[in-house]
């Protein structure tokens, strides 16, 4: 059987240089001394933390039938906290060629356990992607397809909090992301041009330009920039560029004033730099270089508008850690160390935070 192409739109970090601020010695998360826990909950493995409480799903690989990605997907509207399962099938029969199995399921995650609330397989899909929306009614879904003769195309879904598809538009002919989600706008790109669907409706161009970064709160948009760089724009014009530089911006904070990311060389290399960045004119306000390790961006999240918190340290390794770091101040840990998973055939080896209005409900 043809080894199966995977693949994985994730973040690809890139550092904005505007005159960045000078760093001191690149810090050793192992190292940092212990602060207090995350006040950010996150999912590690299967386990949810939220505060002092801590909640594990029930594994999902069917005694290792499936891969599985763990995520948390955000906090409904109804006050649950949803988390997901990319599955994926570990061997196939010769006769299914082309069948991949990929499966998408969505639980409930609480004290009560777990309560899966959407179930979908999807023989042609690669490891789908969830999204809570910013009003948190709806999670969108998004499938990305190929059949290993260069097709590729997204199956976007809306999903109600009952598990119910309400909207959905199918093949369209990128490998897209959600990038951000309102309840009537659905952001769409990331390492592609981006474009916008409304449920029920059509979709349009944002811009034909590679983006890797949108938010609705905001209205800004990332741009790919000359000599490995990134701009920022905004939704309404995208082709005024505010400001451009060797960054890849993550999340926005929840008053809109800045925005983290992490810095590359200028060749796009990933650093081990996370940066704070004013959102109106990309100055670096604070600037922190680690070693051991590096940094994983893909948990970069926000603890108000005043701190970040992020995985840094070897994944899959006693010294990956959760770290907190105060803008404007020092770092510190906020977790003990992480382990890899909790079952053998798990790919969720990061730390996952909700990609939803971050943490402005905490």
């Amino acid at each position: 059987m043809r080894q199966r192409i995977v693949v994985a739109v994730a973040l690809t970090l890139v550092a904005l240089g505007l005159g960045v601020a000078p760093a001191g010695a690149a810090l050793n998360p192992s190292s940092l001394p212990r602060g207090t826990d995350s006040a950010v909950p996150y999912l590690s493995g299967r386990t949810l933390h939220v505060g002092n409480a801590s909640y594990t799903l029930p594994d999902q690989s069917q005694a290792g039938a499936y891969r599985v990605g763990y995520s948390l997907v955000g906090l409904d509207g109804r006050g649950r906290w949803l988390v997901s399962a990319a599955m994926d099938l570990v061997a196939q029969p010769e006769e299914y060629y082309y069948t991949y199995g990929a499966r998408a399921r969505l639980f409930v995650l609480g004290s009560s356990g777990a309560t899966m609330i959407y179930d979908e397989r999807n023989d042609y899909g690669q490891l789908p992607e969830f999204r809570l929306n910013r009003t948190r009614s709806r999670v969108v879904l998004a499938y990305h397809q190929t059949d290993d003769d260069s097709f590729a195309d997204t199956d976007v879904r809306v999903i109600d909090l009952d598990g119910h598809v309400v909207a959905q538009v199918r093949r369209l002919n990128q490998m897209l992301s959600v990038l951000d989600a309102s309840g009537r706008r659905i952001m769409l790109g990331g390492g592609v041009p981006a474009r916008v669907w409304t449920p029920g409706g059509t979709t349009r161009w944002i811009t034909r330009k590679e983006t890797s970064f949108a938010d609705l709160h905001t209205g800004t948009l990332a741009v790919r920039a000359t000599q490995h760089r990134w701009a920022m724009s905004t939704l309404a014009h995208p082709k005024r560029l505010r400001w451009k530089a060797w960054f890849q911006p993550v999340r926005v904070s929840p008053n809109g004033k800045r925005v983290v990311g992490v810095a590359t060389t200028r060749n796009g290399r990933l650093t081990s730099t996370v940066q704070v960045r004013r959102l109106a004119n990309g100055r670096v306000t604070n600037s922190y270089a680690f070693s051991s390790g590096g940094v994983d961006a893909r948990t970069l999240a926000w603890q108000g508008s005043t701190a970040v918190v992020f995985q840094a340290g070897l994944v899959g390794s006693s010294a990956s850690v959760l770290v907190r770091c105060v803008t404007g101040g020092r770092c510190v840990r906020a977790s003990d160390p992480a382990p890899r998973t909790n079952d053998v055939y798990s790919l969720g080896d990061p730390l996952t935070f909700a990609f939803e209005p971050d943490s402005r409900i905490f």
